[in-house]
């Protein structure tokens, strides 16, 4: 919740400094990982038994360790994104990897990816896949 909390416009206090929580979540997320790392990623080719909760909170944390959006290392969001599919397969899940993959490799490569997504029908009530084609 911290990583998601310095994305977001309250990240800033009034004076405009940045407030601790990037580095308040990057210290939980590390601490969960309980093996002494200091970056979740350092620790997924390591470490077997990853949960879900594990892997969005380094796809966040890989979000907000970016100081500009195109700092954003997408290679790394997109296996993130694999090592979650793995773990918990679904069609928004699947919906972010191909985002990522877009970002990544190009929007075409990014289309193909919403494009073979399996169950994508229901994703068809689903704002964000919209505008992913969009």
């Amino acid at each position: 919740m911290c990583l998601h909390a310095a994305c977001s416009p309250s990240r800033l206090d009034a004076s405009g400094d940045l407030r601790p929580f990037f580095r308040a979540g990057s210290f939980a997320t590390g601490r969960s990982f309980s093996r002494g790392r200091t970056t979740p990623a350092a620790t997924f080719n390591i470490w077997p038994d990853l949960t879900e909760y594990h892997v969005e909170a380094a796809i966040a944390w890989a979000h907000t360790n970016a100081h500009r959006a195109e700092d954003t290392d997408w290679p790394m969001i997109v296996s993130l994104y694999g090592k979650l599919m793995a773990i918990r397969q679904s069609p928004v899940v699947a919906l972010n990897r191909a985002i990522a993959i877009g970002q990544s490799e190009g929007p075409l490569r990014g289309l193909q990816e919403l494009h073979a997504i399996s169950n994508s029908e229901r994703l068809v009530s689903y704002p964000f896949y919209h505008a992913a084609l969009g």
